[in-house]
């Protein structure tokens, strides 16, 4: 690799992660290998470590749990300072909160021996739960230091999902934040984060649409992407050549079942297994979905040796029990095998101190 090519901003980002405690704000746009870093974090640090992501979907595709079962935080707006006039069945402050989070001697073992925690999908926690997931630990770890002294990872795109609050809401949280995104916080306030944006886009080789998403991205009026775009324009699009952007699931699922329906072959039910605790609103994919020869299909993670990617498209060829073969729209046949998304939880090891 050239000195030209070489990205710095991940080597930074990985150097602060491994031999720093400085809290750190992973960002960078869809493709820059934002994943492909933790992973190498995963097995490269020897910190004790915890990953958490704000819903049960994104916890899933993280390897890690979700920060309300790690917390164990109430479903209601956290209100940084002591206050007795609020709601309590809409808020709690940090005196609620410490009567509600019943931590077992397990639980508090992990928080005391946790070094590093890592959230994915940042864009969606709320200004409010980082004040609450700060004030957990320094209550539990003793500790007047910024998340009681446990170093943050927090990884995300801004441009991505944001953070939800109900109108209510909104009007009484606007009296303690500035705004409802993370970094709008007490804490992070607080912490000296370093942020990292990873620019080098490892998924898209195409220069002239990289540019035409940053330009829809952040909003930019751009005449040579529109005019691109608009020359791919067709108002009666066929389904079966088109990935259709829509509003809910059910719309989505409708124009799906209408497509395989007008394939004339046989369909296969695929069916997931399901071991242990795993609950059913955190499932990735659906438990069972059907499939037929020459049905259009998207991948929806990334194969962990580049297989395939999230968004991936192709057209099914073949059928097998435990295999299926799809002819991406670019590139060779793929033999695609069963994979495993794991529902994770954390325990310390009396021995070592160890989180595993």
């Amino acid at each position: 690799m050239s000195t030209a090519d070489h990205n710095w901003e991940r080597d930074i980002a990985k150097d602060f992660i491994l031999n720093t405690n400085r809290n750190i704000f992973l960002t960078g746009k869809a493709g820059t290998g934002k994943t492909t870093l933790l992973k190498e974090i995963l097995k490269e640090t020897d910190k004790n470590l915890i990953v958490a992501a704000p819903t049960g979907v994104a916890a899933i595709n993280a390897g890690g749990v979700t920060l309300h079962s790690l917390f164990l935080f109430p479903f209601r707006s956290y209100i940084p300072v002591r206050d007795q006039q609020h709601s309590k069945d809409r808020y709690y402050d940090s005196y609620e909160l410490a009567k509600h989070q019943k931590f077992t001697r397990e639980k508090l073992d992990l928080f005391i021996s946790l070094e590093l925690l890592i959230i994915d999908e940042i864009s969606m926690v709320r200004a409010d739960l980082m004040d609450a997931i700060d004030q957990s630990l320094r209550r539990v770890r003793k500790s007047s230091a910024p998340f009681g002294g446990v170093q943050l990872l927090v990884i995300g795109d801004l441009f991505q999902l944001s953070p939800v609050v109900k109108e209510q809401d909104r009007y009484v949280l606007a009296n303690y934040y500035q705004g409802f995104y993370f970094y709008d916080s007490r804490v992070w306030q607080e912490a000296a984060p370093v942020s990292v944006e990873l620019k080098t886009v490892y998924r898209q080789k195409d220069e002239s649409f990289i540019n035409i998403l940053n330009a829809i991205r952040v909003g930019k009026r751009d005449e040579t992407a529109i005019e691109l775009l608009n020359k791919n324009y067709n108002p009666t699009p066929e389904f079966k050549d088109t990935i259709t952007l829509t509003t809910h699931n059910k719309k989505a699922d409708t124009i799906n079942q209408s497509e395989l329906d007008k394939i004339t072959d046989d369909a296969v039910e695929l069916k997931a297994v399901v071991r242990r605790r795993f609950s059913e609103s955190a499932y990735p994919a659906d438990e069972q979905i059907q499939l037929k020869i020459g049905a259009r299909v998207m991948f929806i993670r990334n194969h962990a040796d580049d297989l395939y990617f999230n968004g991936k498209t192709g057209t099914v060829l073949k059928i097998e029990e435990d295999l299926v073969t799809v002819k991406p729209d670019n590139g060779h046949k793929i033999i695609v095998e069963p994979v495993e998304w794991k529902n994770m939880t954390y325990s310390t090891e009396q021995e070592s101190g160890k989180i595993i």
